[in-house]
């Protein structure tokens, strides 16, 4: 069975195994609301547990919109991730992540990366 795939001008989403979705943020690529709407609709077709593991990895320059993580909150819409590991490389997305992961502590566990292999091991405990 192919597992399935979700590749637009700005994520690259894959299937690792049957459990964990990994999302690749190009590089300089900003995130909006549609495009975060896009891809939940992508998770919620093809999670086969009630809630998931994601991986996202974020690639040099990418951000998302002022605004955007805050209305995906709103929807609601975190109730579908079990864990997730976020890589974060530089010192930008560090901070912009540490804001995410106030946000995501009260729906599930999160925790920022330096690397994927570390995440991994984290996402799998």
């Amino acid at each position: 069975m192919i597992n399935p795939e979700l590749e637009t001008e700005k994520v690259h989403i894959s299937m690792l195994g049957n459990t964990i979705f990994k999302i690749v943020v190009k590089e300089d690529a900003r995130l909006d609301v549609d495009d975060l709407d896009l891809n939940y609709f992508f998770f919620t077709k093809h999670k086969t547990e009630p809630r998931a593991l994601f991986l996202i990895i974020f690639n040099k320059g990418a951000s998302t919109e002022k605004g955007a993580t805050e209305k995906f909150f709103e929807k609601g819409r975190m109730k579908i991730k079990k864990k997730e590991a976020l890589v974060l490389a530089t010192l930008p997305h560090r901070i912009m992540g540490n804001l995410y992961m106030r946000l995501s502590k009260k729906s599930h566990p999160t925790k920022i990366f330096s690397n994927e292999e570390d995440a991994l091991k984290w996402l799998k405990e």
